[in-house]
């Protein structure tokens, strides 16, 4: 039996929260780095807006005294969006009636 494909999602994480957040309490990447116990690595993953844990954003929240939606928020990714929707144009003008 074949594995059902998976759905893409069409939202994201949004980590703009977390650098004005940054900014306000007046640290720097490298500060969260090392106080909150992230890698190097998800702090570069936050920066570009890819996934990182859910440990990793629970310990920048408690080194921040913070909820999590105060550092990120789902957003709708529109280009994926529009990307599917021409896909599915392109689909159904294929398709035979």
């Amino acid at each position: 039996m074949a594995t059902p494909a998976k759905t893409p999602l069409l939202v994201r994480l949004d980590y703009t929260k977390l650098w004005k957040l940054l900014i306000d309490k007046k640290h720097k990447k490298e500060d969260l780095r090392k106080e909150a116990g992230a890698s190097a690595a998800s702090i570069s993953r936050l920066t570009k807006g890819e996934n990182v844990t859910t440990d990793t954003l629970l310990r920048i929240c408690q080194h921040l005294d913070c909820d999590i939606a105060e550092i990120c928020e789902v957003v709708t990714s529109i280009k994926l969006v529009i990307s599917l929707l021409q896909l599915d144009s392109k689909v159904n003008v294929l398709a035979p009636n």
